[in-house]
């Protein structure tokens, strides 16, 4: 006999087909082939009769067995189950194997009220047997073996779920059957049920809550079948919304977010073709780009933003990788107004698409990457209406929700739609989705109305012959469910009856692969390993029958063909859900699936642009291992691959500036690294796991990972990854200072030891790093100057421009005391144009940073304000927290500089929240001191003065604290304290060893200076700040004081220099007009006002009065009442 491996069905001997279902039967058909099912067993034992039958005779106990053997198995095989075999008394019974129905569960309880109720009969019938039984029924997952024959003997089923059904046996009471949680779960609503204490058996931890069967409910229903139009129903008010967020999108070239919510089979998908449709119609020429998430996890990046920009470049995944430039780069020309922008873009888009840059993306951020993609989708919606649509959102990794956010944020004056389908689980998971924008609509998809459902089934089934109770359990069991309605009708008109009705949409879905041909199943399956979009070259080489076999796929509504595929000469497929895709891949033994896998991962290679496949061959990779591995198999080749592919998959994220994700594929490479050469390899890894570390904003993480990455170069002499490593502890900034790190210094110093004394980009930016961070905390100007210039030189020979720029920062941070300012203006002015030669957005935002802190120092302010509107515009492009906070700061400076104290107020707290998230910065530090500032202003510094002492001790990289500290107990006529913390500084001729500090310190002390009446330290002061007399005193990036000859009017003054101290207050006056320091001005005509009647000379005190009363009107208007209060004081006396 030959047994069909679809159906089970016994077949003669030389049979070509399966007698009851037409399967082929191939020569090979009794080999046994594997397959996963959910299936319930049950066992049933006749309590007591083997002691009884002990001292039989043989003949009698057979004669007793036998109607007992016959009564059980008619009611097994009655509800269509196996009997797996006999042992003495007992019985094992399969359900769900070889062929699944919906209601398996349902029928093994049943089949078990039968068996009792036969057993009762044959007492009844022969009085002197006395049978008694015990049974137990347990549901999960299980091993078959396809064309196993148990009556033959053949191993038919394997899984812990028989063993637990026959450990609650034992435990049954007597004439009882007991089912466990699964069991009772599945079938709750049809049987009634006893509850009885939990039982603890052999072989589990916990104790195992069990039923005891009572009774049925009712009659055994039967499989339902579906067909193959879907009718749309119940969905018009939704596509009504649908329908007024495009209109509105057109009516006001705006962009407007819909977001589809609902549980799987709902009808998300329907009410987007519906959409289609209806723009289709539409008479202006849309674009309309879709993409899906994949449900690998956190793996697949930005996979739905790639197809969208892929489908719009005409991009196939069968094209090289300079044919998908090229591509890219016509679509990128078509829609953009400045064709030398043209590698910016695609640079930034190129990832996406799986395609080569050309160019180098260091130090491109995951906001500067938002920014690009956002300019070119912006772009190609200003050519025409543009719609995009995610679908399975649920399934999105975090930085795609936050780019699609972005969108919604940024984008204006063009006509975009966003439509997101999505599950409930994304709004347990990020809830606040949708709710940032009046222009963001959800429209959650409820279950349809029982009449809406009624009518969908009178649309799939037409005139069928089912009863009222029949039609009345299909509505209820569908529960509004499309999916479930459109399953269930496919069913009926498949099989014609109703007499099975499945629990779960994944039960119905089962039980259809098992009606389908052994051949179609397992092309199913083995399209289901490659996800839900495969491509017939993936599932064999015979091309012709696979198409066939896809036909028939497709027309039996299991798969649907994609009009046009991205793979060239491949046919593309998609399931039709993605639950039929998950419930046939759990049909694929584990032991099968690392082969699978593999190949999958193989194809996908043969493709070519592997970076563009990396997160996905990751995922087949690593799924080969770990079935593998579960095999008792542990292959060196796989795991080298899998390894790999889990760095080239993190190094993708990575350049997406998908943070969470590279982490996650860097770690999980990490677990896997051993054999020759792993002190290496975990050194790569740990470098690149602390750059993404550090880019995604944990900096603590991150140093600890580049000090073990550090601590494995040393080992291995690598000075190449020491340097890497070193300069990754360091962080991304070139400026940062030490701040007391005692590893930071020693490192980069003994990077730069083991390197060859020759040229390269890494000596390059170790001698950059130390000169511009940590060495201007121990350092003279000298040596940090010499290594900044060295470390320009090798840049300028190596005549690579992303080290280059990396250098001129370098450089700058090396020499930032005010003798050195042409140099840092020509520095940064060169460091704008290289970074924006290669598009390095942040390097070109520090550029103009440093010509704003220069221009704002020479007092330029026209050219001051083009440079901080040059900065401003790309913090927001990019985004970053850095720039941003910088850019707060800057820009309460110069509130602050031209007296907007309202304004300087608010924005100081901004700047103090933006910097709570900028991972080298103190923003507690820029807080105070530009608060310090507005209260000296505000005459409220008696609020802040224990805040500057505790500065002054807590924080001694900031020793201008000092500086500060003299001048507020100075202000608050603190004489004696004033006078300590002064006579102090002085005491070393006013050391103040940060050059970027020195001379703003210095500016704040002449005041201080007036009022103890200091004329000897005066002089010191005069003769210190005279070379700098035509510059402002700044702070970068917190404050600007003016001029400074503002204070050596004051210190002239203070030693009876009068003609010095008139030029140097006219020259302030001068200045601060031209500027528009109102403040600052201010300030200067009360200082020379003071000096004037200071002096009493002839006409001195007319002056005076004419400079007090106009210091008078402008310090009332700002608002400045420590000013104000002093001017009315000296104009009483």
């Amino acid at each position: 006999m030959l047994t069909c491996p679809s159906c089970g069905n016994e077949n003669p001997d030389g049979a070509r087909f399966c007698n009851a279902c037409a399967t082929q039967l191939s020569a090979d058909v009794g080999t046994p082939r594997e397959e996963r099912k959910v299936v319930s067993v049950l066992i049933v034992d006749l309590v007591g009769f083997t002691a009884r039958s002990h001292a039989a005779d043989p003949e009698d106990v057979r004669a007793a067995l036998t109607p007992c053997h016959r009564s059980v198995k008619q009611a097994i095989e009655r509800f269509e189950g196996t009997v797996e075999k006999f042992i003495g008394d007992a019985v094992v019974a399969i359900f769900g194997a070889p062929v699944a129905h919906e209601d398996d569960a349902e029928r093994a309880v049943r089949a078990a009220l039968r068996i009792t109720e036969a057993i009762r009969e044959i007492n009844e019938e022969t009085s002197d047997l006395k049978l008694s039984i015990r049974g137990a029924i347990d549901t999960g997952e299980a091993l078959f073996s396809l064309g196993a024959r148990p009556e033959a003997g053949d191993d038919f089923i394997a899984g812990d779920v028989i063993n637990t059904a026959s450990r609650l046996q034992g435990e049954a009471p007597v004439n009882a059957i007991v089912v466990g949680e699964t069991t009772y779960r599945s079938t709750k609503a049809l049987i009634n049920y006893e509850p009885l204490s939990p039982v603890t058996v052999k072989g589990k931890p916990d104790p195992i809550p069990i039923w005891r069967v009572i009774s049925a409910r009712s009659r055994l229903g039967a499989e339902a079948a579906v067909t193959y139009a879907t009718p749309f129903v119940g969905r018009q008010l939704d596509l009504g919304a649908l329908k007024h967020a495009y209109h509105r999108t057109l009516r006001e070239s705006s962009v407007q977010l819909v977001t589809i919510v609902g549980e799987p089979g709902v009808g998300k998908t329907r009410l987007l073709a519906e959409l289609s449709c209806y723009v289709d119609d539409q008479p202006e020429l849309v674009s309309w780009r879709q993409g899906r998430c994949l449900p690998y996890g956190d793996g697949i990046t930005f996979w739905a933003l790639g197809e969208i920009v892929k489908a719009h470049a005409g991009i196939l995944e069968s094209n090289s990788s300079a044919e998908a430039t090229d591509k890219l780069a016509a679509a990128i020309l078509a829609v953009i107004d400045d064709d030398t922008e043209l590698p910016w873009f695609v640079a930034r888009l190129s990832a996406l698409v799986g395609a080569s840059s050309g160019q180098s993306s260091d130090g491109v951020t995951k906001e500067e990457s938002f920014a690009a993609w956002r300019r070119f989708l912006e772009a190609v919606a200003a050519a025409g209406p543009l719609v995009l649509v995610f679908e399975d959102l649920h399934w999105a990794d975090a930085t795609l929700l936050e780019f699609i956010e972005h969108l919604v944020e940024w984008v204006a004056g063009v006509p975009l739609m966003l439509v997101c389908t999505t599950r409930p689980e994304l709004l347990a998971r990020r809830g606040g989705w949708g709710r940032s924008s009046v222009n963001s609509a959800t429209i959650l998809l409820s279950p349809l109305s029982h009449d809406e459902t009624a009518a969908l089934f009178d649309a799939l089934l037409g005139e069928s012959n089912l009863s009222v109770g029949e039609a009345s359990k299909l509505l209820e069991r569908a529960g509004g469910n499309p999916l479930y309605a459109e399953e269930f009708a496919r069913m009926v008109r498949e099989r014609g009856d109703t007499s099975a009705l499945p629990e779960s949409v994944q039960g119905l879905i089962a039980a259809r692969l098992d009606a389908l041909p052994y051949e179609e199943k397992e092309l199913l399956q083995e399209a289901a390993v490659m996800g839900r979009v495969f491509w017939l070259g993936a599932l064999g080489r015979d091309r012709l029958l696979l198409e066939e076999r896809m036909h028939e796929l497709a027309r039996k509504e299991f798969v649907r063909p994609e009009r046009r595929s991205s793979v060239a000469g491949e046919g593309e497929y998609s399931f039709r859900h993605t639950l039929i895709r998950e419930v046939a891949y759990e049909q694929i033994p584990k032991s099968q699936r690392a082969a699978k896998h593999r190949a999958a991962a193989d194809w996908l290679q043969s493709q070519g642009r592997r970076e563009d496949h990396a997160e996905m061959l990751a995922h087949h990779y690593i799924r080969a291992l770990e079935y593998a591995k579960g095999a008792g198999e542990l292959p060196s080749e796989l795991t080298d691959r899998a390894m790999g592919a889990l760095r080239a998959a993190g190094d993708h994220a990575l350049s997406l500036n998908a943070y969470p994700a590279a982490i996650g594929f860097y770690e999980h490479a990490l677990g896997m690294v051993s054999g020759e050469n792993a002190g290496r390899t975990r050194c790569d890894l740990l470098l690149s796991l602390g750059d993404a570390q550090a880019r995604a904003g944990d900096p603590a993480k991150a140093k600890g990972t580049f000090l073990a990455a550090a601590d494995l170069a040393r080992r291995s002499s690598s000075a190449e990854q020491l340097g890497r490593a070193a300069l990754g502890y360091g962080g991304r900034f070139v400026w940062a200072r030490a701040w007391g790190d005692k590893h930071l210094v020693p490192l980069l110093e003994q990077a730069l030891t083991l390197l060859p004394d020759e040229d390269s980009e890494l000596r390059a930016r170790l001698l950059a790093r130390l000169a511009a961070g940590p060495l201007r905390d121990t350092l003279p100007l000298e040596p940090r100057e010499s290594m900044s210039r060295e470390a320009l030189q090798i840049a300028r020979r190596l005549g690579d421009p992303a080290t280059l720029a990396y250098a001129l920062e370098g450089r700058h941070g090396a020499n930032m005391g005010p003798d050195s300012l042409e140099l840092r203006l020509a520095t940064a002015n060169e460091l704008i144009e290289v970074s924006e030669g290669i598009g390095q957005s942040e390097r070109a935002y520090a550029g103009y940073e440093y010509q704003f802190h220069a221009l704002l120092e020479t007092g330029d302010l026209p050219a001051a304000y083009r440079a901080y509107e040059a900065m401003t515009g790309l913090a927001n492009e990019l985004r970053q927290p850095a720039q941003l906070w910088f850019t707060a700061i800057n820009r309460a400076k110069l509130a602050l500089f031209t007296g907007s104290f309202h304004d300087a107020e608010n924005t100081i707290a901004e700047a103090l929240e933006l910097g709570r998230h900028v991972e080298t910065a103190n923003p507690q530090m820029a807080f105070l001191l530009q608060m310090y500032a507005l209260r000296r202003e505000q005459g409220r510094l008696d609020e802040l003065v224990d805040e500057v002492e505790r500065a002054v001790d807590d924080s001694p990289e900031y020793p201008v604290w000092r500086y500060v500290l003299a001048d507020v107990l100075a202000e608050l006529r603190r004489e004696d304290k004033a006078r300590a913390v002064f006579d102090d500084l002085a005491a070393g001729e006013f050391p103040l060893y940060l050059d970027m500090q020195w001379l703003f310190g210095m500016s704040v002390l002449p005041e201080a200076c007036r009022y103890l009446g200091d004329a000897e330290r005066a002089a010191t002061l005069y003769r210190l700040l005279s070379p700098y007399e035509h510059l402002n005193a700044t702070l970068p990036p917190e404050l600007c004081r003016g001029s400074v000859s503002r204070g050596l009017g004051i210190l002239a003054a203070t030693m009876s220099r009068w003609d010095q101290a008139i030029r140097h207050f006219e020259i302030a006056l001068g200045a601060s007009a031209e500027m528009g320091a109102r403040s600052w001005l201010a300030h200067a005509q009360y200082d020379y006002g003071h000096m004037l009647l200071a002096r009493a000379e002839p006409g001195d005190r007319e002056r005076a009065h004419q400079l007090l009363a106009a210091a008078r009107s402008t310090s009332s208007e700002l608002e400045m009442k420590a000013l104000a209060d002093r001017v009315a004081a000296l104009a009483a006396s």
